[in-house]
């Protein structure tokens, strides 16, 4: 029995692959924690950063599916047949699957299961307009839901996970809507409103979503790309985004925000600016210049390295060639280079231990800052929690010769605090090291960068 529930799930599943004229299925599910202890969401707002638009899913809904019947699961203008799965997938008890019908005619629904063998049929003339069903599966672990109307056909998959294994499979005429309507959906089962908040907004896989989650009165955000099946899990006791500000949308990246006491930071590195190649001369010496270019460096020359670490920057370049403590420089509007100041307070805050007249302090601060794993860090990093939200990355180094040093083991940070005319201090953390090191290195030097929003 087994190794038949296997094989059809390994049909199911090649049958998920994207087929001639068919869009694949995506499938975001959301989930809640505080502390580690279940948090039931009250609401989970999606907005589409790259294609625009949002949705909001309100409690019991936490699953958001797009694309199960194909190109017409984008969620088809109204004059057109479309077919959309309503609720969850899998199918815990039941499900609502609207169907948009252009023009008053014959409609055939039919389930299947994946051997062809018919389960339930539906079979009437209906008017035009959103037409609602309830369908209840049961004895069939993968089924295919097909309507078709006129010479058009658009099947929908869906995966039951219900225990009434011994019951028959169950599908009702719900209501209809007729079309260019709001009312909701009427029949013999009573009001049904269809979901009309997911009636305009389209996914595609890769496109960058905000993801805001509340219950409770706890709010936390995430910012993630697209991908086909995948589940979202909101820490209400994690770090926080920025309070009316949970991303920067500067020169067409994405910039997430973390709240740090009372400053806002920019939670990874940026990278802004024209590539620059770093040439190793054996001296002292900058490719950048003050020509109104924002100029940067990729580490080893590879401009992939700029998209996971952020940009490099001599110090001239990163504060628009002027010597101002916590200017904009190269930041948006709003935001500007931290000071040397700035960075003792948000050091200080996450571990008190830090002594900013010291050039190395601090007990826990390291692994408070550091991204978790080795997925960008080296082996050494260990001991990490990154509870602070900051997230820093190793992006080592252009050396003042043009060469470059310490990927993998350090992040370093420009300040906009200057220690003498050819030298600007800055942070520094490594992998192995449980302290921040206080330090100034000279100006020519390229080195990640961080933005603080203005008070």
């Amino acid at each position: 029995m087994k190794k038949i529930i296997y094989l059809l799930a390994v049909i199911y599943l090649f049958s998920m692959l994207p087929q001639k004229g068919e869009a694949q299925i995506i499938q975001l599910t959301f989930t809640g924690l505080n502390n580690n202890v279940n948090a039931p969401l009250d609401s989970i707002r999606v907005s589409n950063l790259t294609q625009g638009g949002d949705t909001l899913l309100i409690w019991p809904d936490t699953v958001l599916t797009q694309g199960a019947s194909g190109l017409a699961e984008t969620l088809e203008p109204q004059n057109r047949f479309s077919l959309r799965n309503e609720g969850s997938n899998p199918v815990t008890d039941q499900t609502t699957i609207s169907l948009v019908i252009p023009q008053s005619d014959r409609l055939v629904v039919r389930t299947t299961d994946l051997l062809g063998r018919q389960q339930v049929l539906f079979d009437k003339v209906v008017t035009a307009g959103t037409h609602a069903f309830n369908f209840k599966p049961a004895n069939n672990y993968f089924l295919i839901l097909t309507a078709q109307w006129r010479k058009e056909i658009t099947s929908l998959k869906i995966v039951n996970s219900a225990s009434n294994t011994n019951a028959a499979n169950e599908l009702t005429h719900a209501g209809s809507v007729e079309l260019k309507q709001s009312s909701p959906v009427h029949g013999s089962s009573g009001a049904l409103p269809l979901k009309n908040s997911k009636s305009a907004f389209i996914l595609s896989t890769g496109d960058q979503l905000l993801l805001e989650g509340y219950a409770d009165n706890m709010y936390h955000s995430m910012l993630d790309t697209v991908q086909y099946y995948i589940t979202y899990t909101f820490h209400f006791d994690a770090p926080s985004p920025c309070a009316g500000t949970p991303y920067i949308n500067y020169g067409g990246e994405i910039y997430p925000t973390v709240q740090i006491g009372t400053q806002c930071w920019m939670a990874k590195n940026l990278n802004i600016g024209t590539y620059v190649e770093s040439v190793s001369t054996g001296i002292d010496h900058s490719e950048a210049s003050n020509n109104s270019i924002i100029e940067k460096y990729c580490i080893n020359n590879d401009i992939n390295n700029c998209t996971i670490y952020g940009g490099l920057y001599d110090w001239d370049e990163m504060m628009g060639y002027t010597t101002t403590e916590g200017t904009q420089g190269i930041c948006p509007t709003g935001w500007h280079i931290p000071t040397d100041s700035e960075w003792c307070t948000m050091t200080i805050f996450l571990d008190p231990s830090v002594v900013c007249s010291s050039q190395q302090s601090g007990y826990f601060i390291s692994g408070k800052m550091k991204e978790v794993g080795t997925a960008h860090w080296n082996s050494t990093n260990t001991g990490v929690t990154n509870s602070s939200g900051f997230t820093a990355l190793p992006g080592g180094s252009r050396a003042v010769e043009g060469n470059f040093f310490f990927t993998l083991s350090t992040s370093l940070f420009w300040s906009s605090s200057e220690d003498s005319s050819t030298e600007a201090m800055l942070r520094k953390l490594t992998a192995d090291d449980i302290f921040i090191i206080r330090n100034s290195q000279v100006k020519t030097r390229g080195i990640s960068v961080r933005c603080l929003r203005d008070n």
